[in-house]
């Protein structure tokens, strides 16, 4: 079963306060969990409420201006490193998000931090 509705929930929460059965039979009769329904419960008690809540995700770290002003900004400096970015841009957020900003914008990313070893040097 999916996200029950607001209209689910009240009628669920509605049978059980009304004394039409128990949490097991009340939440048998609407397909949900009993810790599902004692949920629905505390909610309507504690904060008067039964509608979902709102699901999903942080908003993004970089808005879709801020994308164009990143892919502007790597194009005229290629050799930046993560911090770099993430503190022109200041932002507070990972250097794994910042990362994955840049490659979702379509650059490869790959700092060389080790210098090449020299043909004439010690053996």
């Amino acid at each position: 079963m999916g996200i029950a509705t607001k209209e689910v929930r009240e009628l669920a929460v509605k049978a059980y306060l009304s004394g039409k059965g128990t949490l097991e039979t009340v939440s048998r009769m609407f397909e949900c969990h009993t810790s599902t329904l004692k949920r629905w419960l505390r909610e309507y008690k504690e904060e008067n409420r039964l509608e979902p809540r709102r699901r999903g995700h942080m908003a993004a770290a970089f808005s879709p201006q801020e994308r164009e002003q990143l892919a502007a900004f790597l194009e005229e400096h290629p050799d930046v490193t993560l911090e770099q970015v993430r503190e022109q841009f200041e932002k507070t957020c990972s250097l794994v998000t910042v990362h994955n900003t840049i490659r979702a914008l379509g650059f490869s990313y790959k700092k060389n931090r080790y210098a090449r070893l020299s043909k004439s040097g010690r053996m």
